[in-house]
């Protein structure tokens, strides 16, 4: 296999290993996918920027990279993955998200209300409604 560590950013200002991530492409990148999603745990960092539209348009592939973020307790990366990759992506790929977004909304703990992840969830359920 071969060495992909130079595609997974370093530090929050990394956009050149960012840009050499996107330009590798899908499915080049997914063995490195979940180190790439980390830099989404604070969309505020320049790196985020850079790697989210490459993200939100891999769609349904991305799902099971996904599944292990709504399955943790880090709220803050849940909030940026349903605004910046369920909201932004394929409605296929935030249909997979369904039942999670529905819970979000219906049952959230006091952190996740905290965080407005149910607010957030609301829009993308709206979205799917609507059929967007």
């Amino acid at each position: 296999m071969a060495d992909l560590s130079n595609l997974v950013p370093s530090h929050k200002s990394d956009r050149e290993a960012a840009k050499r991530a996107i330009a590798y492409g899908w499915p080049g990148v997914e063995p490195v996918i979940g180190e790439l999603l980390v830099w989404l745990q604070d969309c505020n960092w320049p790196v985020a920027h850079t790697l989210i539209p490459f993200l939100a348009q891999i769609g349904d592939p991305l799902a099971p990279h996904l599944r292990p973020i709504f399955e943790g307790d880090d709220d803050v990366w849940k909030y940026w993955i349903i605004v910046e990759i369920l909201e932004r992506g394929p409605l296929t790929l935030a249909e997979q998200f369904r039942a999670d977004l529905e819970r979000l909304v219906q049952h959230p703990t006091p952190m996740e209300a905290e965080q407005e992840l149910p607010e957030m969830a609301k829009s993308v359920l709206d979205r799917l409604g609507r059929g967007e």
